[in-house]
């Protein structure tokens, strides 16, 4: 399904609105490979990232920006950028380097999350290895010991992965993402209004 997705992304990146697109999609990895890696970091990875590794791609980016002056306007935000680099098992370590700098006694969340992706703003994606169907989590820079802005999705990583893919990965800071999501889940609702929009402004069909 996720391969599905990516080839509908391929598709996208040829509309017009779009500038500055990079788009990266690597080959499948070898279970071999993925041990490798694991024994570089000294971490086995979740299942769900094994997964994604050695079925759709051991890496994917895809990054876009539209022009300064045509943003697109969603319930009078303005969405400028979308996407980055959505996994790597090659950036494993990196990533779990830069994971382990923000994941202080102050950001409790932060603990016990696997990092999939990290955002321009230090924001990440994650899973949660502490649940046995590893829960996605967004970890947000701005925890502190006073306030906990990190939540968990109500969904799983692939589902996540289809939904964001879908609508052409805008953000995916948590304000670009709440304005897709529906009121009472937190996960990105494609029938809801805002959708819509967005996806009829690029000509993207579900």
């Amino acid at each position: 399904m996720l391969t599905v997705m990516l080839d509908k992304v391929a598709q996208l990146c040829r509309h017009p609105k779009f500038e500055d697109i990079h788009l990266s999609i690597g080959r499948v990895a070898t279970l071999e490979e993925v041990k490798n890696i694991e024994s570089e970091i000294g971490i086995e990875f979740p299942q769900r990232l094994k997964t994604l590794f050695m079925e759709t791609a051991l890496a994917v980016e895809f990054e876009w920006h539209l022009n300064d002056e045509h943003p697109v306007k969603i319930t009078g935000q303005d969405i400028y950028w979308g996407g980055g680099r959505l996994w790597s098992l090659l950036k494993a370590g990196e990533l779990l380097n830069n994971h382990k700098m923000w994941a202080t006694d102050e950001r409790p969340f932060w603990h016990g999350k696997f990092p999939v992706m990290q955002f321009a703003n230090a924001d990440m994606l994650a899973l949660d290895t502490n649940s046995e169907e590893e829960r996605l989590a967004y970890l947000n820079h701005n925890d502190d010991a006073e306030e906990t802005n990190s939540f968990m999705f109500d969904c799983s990583l692939d589902e996540f992965l289809h939904d964001w893919l879908t609508l052409g990965c805008p953000g995916p800071e948590a304000w670009i993402l709440e304005l897709f999501s529906a009121s009472d889940t937190r996960r990105l609702n494609l029938g809801g209004e805002n959708a819509k929009e967005w996806l009829a402004t690029f000509k993207i069909d579900l």
